[in-house]
């Protein structure tokens, strides 16, 4: 049942991840929470040669990568010790391993709507990302994820094209 609603998601959402990825000229990710990780449920890639791409069915930790952080701040502030190790472990030199630390960036994602990875999970790699509210089934994000050239400097006018992206998916479920 859960494959089947993941499916009937997939296929509702995709044709706006597909319209996201051309308007941003970048791969598009969708991820469903799952428990204490991030999973990959679909993906449009870029067309660029030099590209960020993940396999879908791949999960990722919560505390390091920009959809992980979208899941976290949707969360109620007392549920974070449930999904969160006891200890946040780096896997680049730039991954926040300070909950003090966290805990502030998700109070300024829950502010804003986007979370970011700054080359958190994996060296050369940024994204943004973003919670889709009124998606029906699992907690659901969209993130877009970019070599690091292409993402310092952008950083504004990526999360402005996300919550834009997430205004007129979350309309058009509404309806």
């Amino acid at each position: 049942m859960a494959d089947a609603a993941r499916r009937a998601l997939v296929t509702q959402l995709r044709p706006y991840l597909e319209q996201l990825s051309r308007q941003m000229n970048e791969t598009v990710d969708l991820s469903v929470l799952d428990q204490n990780q991030a999973t990959f449920v679909d993906q449009v890639v870029a067309p660029h040669r030099l590209r960020a791409v993940s396999a879908v069915g791949e999960s990722f930790p919560l505390h390091c990568t920009a959809n992980g952080k979208a899941f976290l701040a949707a969360l109620e502030p007392d549920a974070l010790p449930t999904v969160l190790p006891p200890a946040l472990p780096a896997l680049t030199s730039h991954t926040v391993t300070s909950l003090e630390s966290l805990t502030e960036e998700l109070r300024i994602v829950r502010e804003s709507g986007v979370a970011y990875d700054r080359e958190e999970h994996t060296d050369g790699i940024c994204a943004v990302g973003s919670v889709l509210h009124n998606v029906p089934g699992p907690l659901v994000a969209v993130s877009v994820p970019m070599p690091a050239q292409r993402f310092y400097g952008r950083e504004d006018d990526l999360a402005e094209a996300l919550r834009a992206f997430v205004q007129r998916v979350e309309k058009a479920m509404e309806a």
